[in-house]
């Protein structure tokens, strides 16, 4: 084993998915709590993910969300993504 590296281990691999996937949908849920500050820091936090899988909840959050300041940081991890947020 060269120094440094890591064995494969498939099951940590799906482990480690899963639990990703299940993050990014409890931030996505998160987007419409009624906390600001839990809508903030779910946006915030989407953004350094920087999934496109959150584009749309992102987009969707952005277009109803009633508080100035969490809207800024969807429009925040919005501009994280780039080029992938710009859709025609």
């Amino acid at each position: 084993r060269e120094q440094g590296k890591f064995p494969e281990f498939p099951d940590n691999h799906f482990r480690i998915e899963h639990k990703y996937k299940e993050t990014l949908n409890t931030l996505i849920e998160e987007l419409h709590h009624f906390d600001r500050n839990v809508r903030s820091r779910a946006a915030l936090s989407l953004g350094k993910l920087d999934d496109v899988n959150a584009l749309d909840a992102l987009l969707d959050a952005l277009s109803t969300e009633p508080d100035f300041l969490v809207r800024e940081d969807i429009t925040w991890s919005l501009v994280r993504m780039g080029d992938a947020a710009l859709q025609p």
